[in-house]
């Protein structure tokens, strides 16, 4: 990434089997409430069931070319990197299959900034982030896909259709984000 450059054109990514969320930001490194400059786009690719699993690459690569095409290039991608889905080996196996050949895609483009967090990660930073500018907590352990939508709303965000977008913008928030000293 090209460390002078202050607005970099980012693509949020949450992997997902059946519904890929992905949104193309401006951002910057900075204070967590600051990253996102503009949100230009978002989406929640469907990706089909688990049983047409042989037809993602071609799916996905279809799409991922198609916001290439016409957001990109992009100069940094954040992610939510899976992991072990409740003790449920067959859908982390399927989800780390996206999130691999996505991370492949990537690499043939060129894009070597890539940056992931686990889901606990993110969460964690979600939490942190809610008490730093709403002076709130979730109500329970983890903030609920509404209360995501919430902070995202506080931070002067547009609203999203899906939790999978949320989901794509607070990777790049969480990725990019610096707490203040």
């Amino acid at each position: 990434m090209n460390q002078s450059k202050e607005t970099l054109r980012v693509l949020g990514v949450d992997p997902g089997f059946t519904n890929l969320g992905v949104a193309v930001v401006e951002a910057q490194k900075g204070p967590s409430e600051k990253v996102i400059q503009t949100v230009i786009f978002t989406d929640c690719i469907t990706l089909g069931s688990t049983e047409g699993y042989r037809h993602f690459p071609k799916k996905l690569y279809q799409s991922l070319d198609s916001l290439w095409e016409q957001y990109g290039p992009f100069d940094a991608v954040c992610a939510e990197e899976p992991t072990e889905i409740q003790g449920n080996p067959v859908v982390s196996s399927y989800l780390w299959f996206v999130y691999g050949l996505i991370r492949g895609w990537l690499a043939a483009k060129g894009v070597l900034e890539q940056q992931a967090l686990t889901p606990t990660q993110l969460k964690n930073r979600a939490r942190s982030l809610m008490w730093d500018v709403m002076s709130t907590r979730p109500e329970k352990t983890n903030p609920s896909k509404a209360e995501i939508a919430e902070l995202l709303h506080h931070l002067r965000l547009p609203r999203c259709r899906t939790n999978h977008e949320d989901d794509a913008v607070l990777a790049v928030i969480a990725n990019l984000g610096k707490r203040q000293s």
